[in-house]
């Protein structure tokens, strides 16, 4: 994946994946037609079309009424083939969304609930995002349209040393826990 530093410091890392990214669904009835195209987006590099080497973007997480896919170029147009052969039928999100790379590094433990935080400054500025975790990063998809102000909002609030960062999120877990005192 090309990526875009967008902050680094000593425990924090948040990059941009310069890809967009297709957000797609196959329904419960559609998820044994769609093995083929599953297995070659989650094992084979080789149907990049560009001679590019580097791992793509590819996510499944499996639900009751079927598959959510987070996908590069590369596996769109593996469904995509799929579909023309009549064998698999993804339904794309209407617009293309972007993912920051979050690595926290030591950080994991030291400081919790960066995405919360993350999650919560994106939405108190009308921000959508899709949250998506693995082992040792998280990634924060917001739509291509708000890509500009969401770096902004990073940068700003995640931009100071590591005990700014704490009393960031100190403070907003307090103002929220107080606003759902005063509402009770």
């Amino acid at each position: 994946r090309v990526m875009s530093d967008i902050l680094t410091r000593d425990d924090i890392n948040v990059t941009l994946v310069d890809e967009a990214l297709w957000v797609g669904s196959i329904s419960a009835a559609e998820v044994p037609a769609s093995a083929w195209p599953l297995l070659k987006c989650m094992f084979s590099e080789t149907s990049r079309r560009d001679g590019d080497d580097r791992p793509g973007f590819f996510s499944l997480t499996q639900e009751e009424d079927g598959l959510t896919l987070i996908m590069d170029d590369r596996c769109q147009r593996v469904f995509a083939e799929a579909a023309e052969a009549g064998v698999a039928n993804v339904t794309y999100a209407p617009h293309r969304w972007r993912a920051f790379e979050v690595h926290l590094g030591q950080l994991v433990f030291e400081v919790p609930g960066v995405v919360c935080f993350l999650s919560t400054l994106m939405a108190e500025s009308h921000i959508s995002i899709l949250n998506l975790s693995t082992h040792d990063r998280d990634f924060v998809l917001v739509a291509e349209k708000d890509v500009i102000p969401a770096t902004a909002l990073i940068r700003d609030r995640l931009g100071g040393d590591v005990d700014e960062l704490k009393a960031a999120i100190s403070d907003e877990v307090q103002r929220h826990q107080g606003g759902r005192l005063a509402g009770d």
